[in-house]
């Protein structure tokens, strides 16, 4: 995050990426060899920080200065020393703000405040505002909110952010994330009026209104509010406006209901005028009540990750009418977000809209097979033939189609419009293929179906469920790191995971628990091991061991829990390797792949620890569930009943005894030709099999997986017309199944670190250590090229090659070192730069391996 407000931290780490100023591509070796930060209160310039030369290449510090308290905003900025101790100038500044740190000494002096006549079905949403005067010039003006479920601010009739769909998911009885907005140009001299709209979101998942779909329902909730405004005056002084008996409340408006996942109803002829507005009339409302908070010792923190937003705007491509003024809009996209409609009309008319991802064959309009059903939004026009814009509020839509029903003539086109929402995480990767645009197509496909489970958690589908099925978090990692910065996000989904987790050690497959389901659907092994492995998979990442260090507990916790379930070292429970297209693999091949995971992964934690007793427990721990796992479902050349899933998991488990991996691999490979090149795994097991393939060279085989063209596969998926990565391999085939799932995106990693050969070096953190290593999996392919936005800055890695030449072009950022592999052959000359190889000029080393 580059300049992040409502922080909750008094020790924030700050970390910066080198660029050269000169463009001299023979310049090479640069490299950072000290920093120094310097840091000031923003507002009166008084120095906080200065930490003078400090002889390092690590681009990330701790901020060690004056102590921090709520509220404080920070300046800061950086320089360094280059190799040859020549310091740079130094950064643009850049800021840092705290949120309200405390709730026991008066930080947060609002109350929680509710409309207790609110009665979903029968009322509105309750709307809120507080009327309030400004008597003093303005310095800085702050808005600290937190609505539950969801909640909408304005400020004197005007947006107070850009963010949506806020607060983010939690367990709202232990923790709630509130918003800091900046509201200083919004705040007027003399009357102004604050006001919030709330929403239910999953918080108040009721019954929802007129028979919508609904993944689960629970008991009502009351709708609740926390807002603290906050302005400081030229003198210094601090004015505080919080939630009180003294604001004004009704259910008397226009949202008449929302559910998270059936849909909005929304009617204009409700709508108050100017009622966020001072010269609005609000002589009618009631006055709120205060009310208790969510949970007896609920925490208040300010989100650590980039919001919600909108991030894209699509325009309808096409539209059909059918008979009773029904009209089927085509998006062209497969999103996550808000159908927008203009329209006019006479007053009174209701207007549905109907999102869907698929079409019906043979009627053509649009079905909700793969979505849950019904849903749908409605809206009342307010005023005849005077055109109205609008969009859900406080829930969201995967679709791909909008049918509209009600309206006389269709709108136009341009109109109709989908607001993409994501969390505003950066993009940092990209990959093309101009030899098999499919591959590109595949990728893109990819992207979207993380852009569209990427909210304020990873989830499995943005429409029947919405919940952050664990599973996806870890398997699916590397895909979701090579196109996003993650560093926030995915810390903070961390926290959420370790929040789910109960007493005895369990962790939930989805977290936040809103549901307890039974079973695999709530404990498998698998799922509940993102908490280990998520935590290591950031670190390998972005390098920071505290991360380790803060959910150790947590994790150590967890493998304990498994080990009371296990027998022989062997875990015989859950949900199998889901998706799956061989059901003969036995659910304890998976069961204790995932407890074997768990145990080595967490022992190379403990190695890097420093907890050296507990890396020797947990490395033995492993090496008796490999042990009794290749005793006990060893079956000559392959394992269990002889299925890919069984082979890569033995493979990649370490369990084949040396001299028989070539056996059970090539048994592995049979499989998959006698095929024709598809997998039968499931979406446990698809990581370890491409894994394994890329582990013992044969990346030629993988190519083969991702570049089928028949079902089941990736590239059946795209030519059938998904425009985002499906559940099903059949994609529309199977029109029951999520048309927008990410689960099998393990393809975008392959074609970052292998195809383009994008890899960060095996004993590296943080990407200090590049390998640029391509592979060449077919002499059909003659062109890859990717890039990734590494901690360091960009990696970029693009190759071509003929009958004659193979070519590698390469950018490594200031900070990495870099093994970069050039394919030749025996005899052939190796130039770089048009010249000889030979070490010199940033080239430290030269050595050729002898591979196939």
């Amino acid at each position: 995050m580059s300049t992040p407000a409502g922080m909750h931290t008094v020790t924030p780490l700050l970390s910066w990426r080198l660029e050269l100023t000169h463009p001299d591509p023979n310049i090479r070796g640069s490299r950072q060899s000290a920093y120094e930060i310097i840091a000031t209160d923003y507002s009166s310039g008084n120095g906080r920080w200065k930490t003078g030369k400090v002889a390092s290449n690590t681009s990330h510090a701790v901020y060690t200065g004056d102590s921090l308290s709520s509220r404080d905003i920070v300046a800061w900025s950086v320089r360094v020393w280059d190799e040859h101790d020549v310091p740079s100038a130094f950064s643009p500044v850049t800021t840092f703000e705290l949120g309200l740190l405390n709730t026991d000494n008066n930080d947060w002096q609002a109350k929680w405040i509710t409309n207790p006549k609110f009665q979903s079905g029968v009322t509105s949403l309750p709307l809120f505002a507080k009327n309030f005067t400004v008597s003093c010039p303005v310095t800085r003006a702050r808005l600290y909110i937190a609505g539950l479920g969801l909640h909408h601010a304005t400020l004197n009739g005007q947006d107070t952010t850009n963010e949506v769909l806020a607060p983010g998911n939690t367990k709202w009885d232990t923790l709630v994330e509130y918003s800091t907005h900046n509201i200083t140009l919004l705040l007027a001299s003399g009357p102004n009026v604050l006001g919030v709209a709330l929403g239910k979101g999953v918080y108040d998942a009721e019954t929802p209104t007129n028979g919508r779909y609904a993944k689960f329902t629970q008991t009502p909730v009351p709708l609740i509010l926390l807002a603290q405004l906050e302005y400081t005056c030229a003198d210094g002084t601090l004015v505080v406006i919080g939630t009180d008996p003294s604001w004004q409340t009704t259910v008397s408006g226009p949202q008449l209901d929302s559910s998270w996942w059936g849909g909005e109803v929304y009617d204009a002829r409700k709508e108050i005028p100017n009622w966020d507005s001072p010269s609005g009339d609000r002589s009618a409302w009631a006055q709120a009540s205060v009310t208790s908070p969510p949970g007896p010792s609920v925490a208040l923190v300010g989100c650590s990750a980039p919001p919600l937003q909108i991030m894209q705007t699509l325009t309808a491509v096409s539209v059909k009418s059918f008979p009773n003024n029904i009209y089927v809009y085509d998006l062209g996209l497969n999103f996550a977000g808000w159908p927008q409609l203009t329209m006019t009309g006479p007053a009174g008319t209701v207007v549905t809209l109907r999102p869907g991802e698929l079409l019906d064959p043979s009627s053509g309009m649009v079905t909700q097979s793969s979505t849950g059903s019904p849903i749908f939004d409605t809206y009342t026009l307010a005023t005849r033939n005077t055109s109205q814009t609008w969009h859900p509020r406080f829930m969201y839509h995967g679709f791909r189609y909008l049918q509209v029903e009600g309206l006389a003539t269709p709108p136009p086109l341009a109109n109709v419009k989908g607001l993409i929402i994501r969390t505003a995480n950066d993009a940092v990767g990209t990959f093309q293929n101009t030899d098999m645009p499919l591959l590109t197509r595949i990728y893109t496909n990819i992207d979207r179906a993380i852009q569209s489970n990427m909210l304020s958690i990873l989830t499995d589908c943005p429409h029947r469920e919405k919940l952050g099925w664990m599973e996806q978090n870890h398997l699916v990692f590397p895909s979701v790191m090579y196109t996003y910065d993650i560093e926030a996000y995915a810390r903070n989904i961390i926290s959420k995971i370790a929040n789910a987790q109960t007493s005895d050690g369990l962790v939930p497959d989805i977290a936040p628990e809103y549901v307890v389901f039974t079973g695999g659907f709530r404990d498998d092994p698998n799922w509940g091991s993102a908490i280990i492995h998520m935590t290591y998979q950031h670190y390998i990442a972005y390098g920071k061991t505290d991360i380790l260090t803060q959910f150790y507990p947590n994790m150590v916790g967890y493998l304990a829990y498994l080990t009371t379930k296990a027998s022989d070292y062997l875990l015989n429970y859950g949900l199998g390797d889901w998706a799956t297209l061989d059901s003969s693999t036995p659910a304890g091949v998976t069961a204790t792949f995932g407890y074997y995971r768990a145990a080595s992964v967490l022992a190379k934690i403990a190695t890097v620890l420093g907890n050296d007793g507990d890396a020797a427990k947990f490395a033995g721990l492993a090496q008796n569930i490999s042990s009794s796992f290749h005793a006990t479902y060893s079956q000559g050349n392959t394992y269990a009943s002889g299925s890919q899933a069984a082979d890569a998991i033995a493979l990649d488990i370490g369990a084949v005894p040396s001299q028989n991996v070539s056996a059970v691999l090539a048994h592995l490979i049979a499989s998959i030709r006698a095929k024709d090149n598809h997998v039968t795994v499931g979406e446990v097991t698809l990581p370890s099999l491409i894994r394994v393939l890329s582990l013992y060279g044969r990346d030629d085989v993988v190519f083969d997986i991702v570049a089928q063209t028949t079902a089941p596969s990736y590239g059946y998926q795209v030519l059938s017309g998904a425009t985002s990565l499906t559940e099903s391999w059949w994609g529309a085939d199977q029109p029951t199944w999520s048309q927008n799932h990410f689960m099998f995106g393990v393809a975008t990693e392959w074609f970052a670190s292998s195809l383009v050969g994008i890899q960060q070096g095996p004993l590296s953190t943080g990407w200090d250590r590049v390998v640029i290593r391509p592979t060449l999996p077919t002499g059909n392919l003659t062109q890859a090229d990717g890039s990734y936005r590494s901690l360091h800055g960009w990696v970029v890695a693009s190759w071509t090659r003929s009958v004659t030449s193979f070519q590698l072009l390469v950018t490594i950022p200031v900070g990495s070192l870099a093994d970069v592999y050039v394919w030749t052959a025996p005899g052939r000359k190796v130039t770089e730069g048009g010249a000889p190889l030979a070490i010199g000029n940033g080239i430290m080393g030269i050595d050729y391996t002898n591979t196939n």
